[in-house]
């Protein structure tokens, strides 16, 4: 049996498809599949330990070896069956593409700042031609952050995507075969691009999946979003709007404010109100949970009650509500048109398509001049209505400006965009903090997956829909024996507290007995007389005798 014999079939060097191990196994050209090279890395390192005496170039290639594995592997109690190891960051490359988004995208997914706080891990970063041009930052900028300016191919290419709009099926084609990619993916409306996605084997965490718990905030893109959105919102309407927002006491008469009613008291609906009171205008404001009427207050805005009980749903986000909720909800709205001057609406439920609060009849009471900005228009079309395209407004036209019946109607999809350097920004430090936040250290790249952030966000590994729930059940009864075993710990330290101050107190009060006892019998020495101390002597010596 000749130790040289090889197939004559298999590859002898690694490309972009990938290569053979040693043990015969074949290895991909993505980078979870070089994790698992890695992992066969290290266990040659073990069998080649003893080799080391024999060949200075056997024991030059284990070091090299284990060099490549950076660390032990490990397997995560929520991933039954998925060997995981540590990566050297320098072995990973990160693509920062251009961004195909909704209309003239201006946006790009990591800005030159960003570019640094990666290439400081260790990564290298490689970023499309012209991809920041329209966010104002230039190639040069890129450059001079160290990444490498390349085309469109090149990028698609590596190992890491991050990006901000939803990729098109031509970009998902281009992508190596088991990459990683982060972005918003929005899956429930894009099915076709999940099964793109699944034939590529690619590793994805989507933005919008990212719990809202506190700690997960710093990587919170869809507030971000939102933020900008709301406050562009309130420009755009005042753009439009044929009459000043503030009132005002001039010469030539009294100008009343303009009504701003804002619907929904969310990330968006907040950034609307404040900065319409801000412009001068009275606001009012209108969500179903209860806790958003102290937020719209501190912020000047005037919030609408209809004394009925909401259903909040999970995440901070409203829910479907009852039909009876939902006829009084439809009575406000038509009754806020006829007063109002202006109408933002930020209402939706994630998953599903945004509810529609103003029918047309709703929008036909409004005064000539006024302006809708539907912040919902997301352009899809709904079964039980084919007249009405998504957002909630019925008479919105999906990233249009239109006017009906001398209303303003503004349906723009792609309002973060049209703020392209604040945008980028923010949204730069969410997604790089949050892919620097999925590894285990600072040295080497792992995804954790005990972590619930991680989980909370992993759409598909490996082309494959991982079990989360499963992960959350495993996660919530390690945290419930932890909670145990550190009620235990309390107890244990409280009951040895409790013998430790028993035993203090029985020590003091020996030691008072018998401070007392000394005492009185030295007080009564020094005031008896002399006789007394010789007779208490001579009985006191008798007695040890």
């Amino acid at each position: 049996m000749g130790a040289n014999v090889e197939e004559p079939d298999r590859k002898k060097s690694s490309g972009p498809e990938g290569k053979w191990s040693p043990e015969g196994r074949w290895i991909g050209g993505g980078v979870l599949s070089r994790i698992q090279e890695c992992c066969c890395c290290f266990g040659r390192a073990g069998k080649e330990t003893g080799a080391v005496s024999e060949s200075k170039g056997g024991a030059a290639e284990a070091q090299n070896s284990e060099k490549k594995a950076a660390a032990v592997k490990r397997t995560s109690i929520f991933n039954e069956g998925i060997a995981l190891a540590k990566t050297p960051y320098d072995e990973i490359t990160i693509g920062i593409p251009k961004e195909c988004g909704i209309g003239n995208e201006k946006r790009v997914s990591v800005t030159p700042q960003g570019v640094a706080s990666l290439i400081k891990s260790g990564c290298r970063v490689c970023v499309e031609t012209d991809a920041g041009q329209c966010s104002n930052f230039s190639n040069d900028a890129y450059q001079s952050a160290g990444a490498t300016v390349t085309g469109n191919a090149e990028v698609l290419k590596c190992d890491v995507i991050l990006r901000l709009e939803i990729p098109s099926k031509a970009d998902i084609d281009k992508m190596k075969d088991g990459a990683i990619l982060l972005s918003f993916i929005r899956s429930a409306f894009n099915p076709d691009l999940i099964t793109a996605m699944k034939a590529k084997k690619l590793t994805v965490f989507a933005m919008e999946m990212i719990p809202r718990i506190s700690r997960a905030q710093v990587f919170d893109a869809l507030s971000s979003m939102a933020n900008i959105a709301g406050y562009k919102a309130v420009i755009e309407a005042a753009s439009h709007f044929p009459r000043f927002l503030q009132g005002q006491m001039t010469a030539a008469g009294k100008v009343p404010p303009a009504k701003i009613l804002v619907m929904g008291a969310g990330v968006a609906g907040l950034a609307a109100i404040g900065t319409a009171k801000s412009m001068g205008a009275v606001v009012r404001a209108f969500d179903v949970r209860p806790a958003a009427s102290e937020q719209i207050r501190s912020l000047g805005g005037e919030p609408i009650d209809l004394g009925l009980k909401a259903t909040e749903g999970s995440g901070g986000y409203a829910s479907t509500q009852t039909e009876e909720f939902q006829e009084a909800q439809k009575k406000m709205c038509i009754q806020q048109c006829s007063e109002v001057d202006i109408i933002i609406t930020t209402a939706l439920i994630p998953g599903r398509p945004p509810p529609m609060l103003f029918p047309r009849e709703a929008v036909e009471k409004m005064k000539s001049g006024s302006v809708i900005v539907d912040l919902a228009a997301n352009g899809v079309a709904q079964p039980e209505n084919p007249n009405w395209k998504g957002g909630n407004v019925e008479t919105t036209v999906p990233n249009e400006v239109s006017v009906i019946n001398g209303v303003t109607h503004i349906g723009w999809q792609d309002l973060p965009s049209r703020l392209p350097t604040q945008s980028s920004t923010l949204y730069s430090n969410n997604i790089t903090k949050f892919f620097l936040s999925i590894t285990q250290d600072k040295s080497s790249f792992c995804i954790d997956l005990d972590d619930e952030v991680t989980r909370g966000s992993l759409l598909l590994w490996e082309g494959e829909k991982p079990d989360t729930a499963k992960w959350d059940e495993e996660a919530k009864k390690k945290r419930e024996e932890e909670a145990q075993r550190a009620t235990t710990k309390e107890k244990t330290e409280v009951k040895i507290s409790q013998d430790t101050d028993t035993a203090l107190v029985s020590t003091l009060k020996t030691a008072g007995v018998m401070t007392v006892g000394l005492g009185m019998l030295l007080g009564s020495g020094i005031a008896a007389p002399p006789a007394f101390i010789s007779q208490l002597t001579t009985l006191s010596l008798s007695v040890m005798v």
